[in-house]
């Protein structure tokens, strides 16, 4: 549920520090994402990957924070199939697999392209078309099924948004209906710690079990992006 602004500032103010900076009545969430000596590191990867939880679990992380979306942008988000995720080394079945499979936590991955935002446009433009610009890799996970707590029914919302099998790109925009919905149930927003598999004590560990296929995709491609840029680079040498 979005707090009042007035509220946000009300908080920050009293609180200061960090929550001054959570809420954005300072500049440096601003200064982060669009100030060279922060920036210009974070460009100099080959790659950049944003895992975010969908469908309103995450109450830490949500959403359109996690994967900086923007219902005022309307940067291109390129869908990408997991066959063209996945090593080459795979099986085809495997292989040949979406990303939105009905055992894969994972519903939906995109990409941006990069592209050039002048530096005198930095200061106007938003937050979400300049980190989009950078060119990311976005993986949306729904872990509804995964959080070990009892879904409230809310009859009231009756609609679940579904996503396009057949559209290949999507506006930034378009992207934040159909990934907020909460459809006829309420998830009790525990999906950041399910999603990163928390496993700090026994019994966290136990609560966030079903988190681990997100973390393993993760590592699966991660592998897969190091040992790809890695040959890249050697037949560049040779």
């Amino acid at each position: 549920i979005p707090v009042p602004r007035w509220v946000e500032y009300g908080v920050g103010s009293l609180l200061q520090g960090t929550i001054a900076d959570l809420f954005g009545t300072t500049t440096t969430v601003q200064d982060l994402a669009k100030q060279d000596q922060y920036v210009k590191p974070l460009q100099r990867f080959r790659k950049r990957i944003a895992y975010a939880n969908a469908f309103s679990t995450d109450f830490q992380v949500p959403t359109t924070t996690g994967a900086f979306l923007s219902t005022s942008s309307s940067y291109p988000h390129k869908v990408v199939e997991r066959r063209n995720i996945d090593d080459s080394t795979t099986t085809s079945s495997s292989s040949s697999s979406s990303s939105s499979s009905p055992s894969s936590p994972i519903v939906l991955t995109v990409e941006t392209e990069p592209s050039d935002i002048p530096k005198e446009a930095r200061e106007t433009a938003d937050l979400s078309l300049f980190l989009d610009s950078m060119g990311w890799t976005k993986v949306f996970c729904d872990v509804r099924e995964s959080i070990p707590l009892p879904a409230i029914p809310l009859p009231f919302f009756s609609e679940q948004r579904e996503i396009p099998k057949d559209q290949r790109t999507f506006r930034s925009q378009e992207l934040v209906p159909l990934l907020t919905s909460f459809g006829t149930k309420w998830s009790i927003p525990f999906g950041h710690t399910v999603m990163v598999a928390n496993s700090k004590s026994p019994g966290y560990a136990e609560f966030n079990a079903r988190g681990r296929p997100v973390m393993d995709r993760l590592a699966h491609d991660m592998i897969h992006d190091i040992l790809r840029l890695s040959k890249v680079t050697c037949d560049d040498s040779v």
